[in-house]
């Protein structure tokens, strides 16, 4: 699998799951939980249009504020990281040395410019908590095509313990570089609740902004 398709796929579903149409911020259950930090590890499967990839996700999540992500392929070595605030997106391709920054007032979101921050913030830490659940299942349809988020109905842990998020495009024949649908399965690790001393970002000279 590419690095491009790679950077596609995770682009593809941040948007995704962030661009439901005629949903405000204040219509999901987003704050049901006693938590303030959350430092958590995953071992995650990729699965795009048939082809697989296995690897691992840490994230660090200050609630209501801001999301750190780093994703290693099996062997250990770091591929990407990123952060996602109330106001913008940042991803790193750290083997192609290339930066992406998005603000979110530019992300096709069909809610208010007003709401859009907080609600993509709000959104993208519920798929970790499983605020976003009822019944364990989150399903919907917008412009880009139809997503499900499945949670371990047998377990009332927290975080929980695992979940998948698949998406289905709607215009397989439009599809960017083939890649049409997405698989991604969740296994928890580790977790701890403790305050997060840092969220390290930084790009350096030599990484071409895309």
């Amino acid at each position: 699998m590419s690095m491009n398709k790679f950077k596609l796929t995770i682009i593809i579903l941040i948007i995704t799951l962030i661009s439901k149409n005629g949903l405000r911020a204040q219509d999901l259950n987003f704050n049901n939980d006693n938590w303030n930090h959350i430092t958590a590890s995953y071992l995650v499967d990729l699965n795009l249009d048939g082809n697989e990839m296995a690897g691992k996700m840490s994230i660090r999540i200050r609630k209501d504020s801001i999301i750190w992500f780093s994703i290693s392929a099996s062997i250990g070595i770091q591929i990407a990281k990123g952060i996602i605030n109330k106001d913008s997106i940042h991803f790193l391709d750290l083997y192609n040395r290339h930066y992406y920054a998005q603000s979110i007032k530019d992300l096709p979101l069909a809610i208010p410019q007003a709401d859009s921050g907080i609600y993509a913030l709000r959104f993208m830490q519920g798929i970790f908590t499983g605020n976003i659940a009822t019944g364990g299942q989150f399903n919907y349809e917008n412009g880009f095509g139809k997503a499900n988020i499945t949670y371990d109905s047998a377990s009332n842990s927290f975080p929980p313990p695992n979940f998948y998020i698949k998406v289905e495009g709607k215009n397989p024949e439009k599809a960017q570089n083939g890649l049409n649908n997405i698989r991604l399965d969740a296994e928890l690790k580790t977790v701890r609740f403790d305050a997060i001393p840092s969220y390290p970002f930084s790009v350096s000279a030599d990484y071409e902004r895309k």
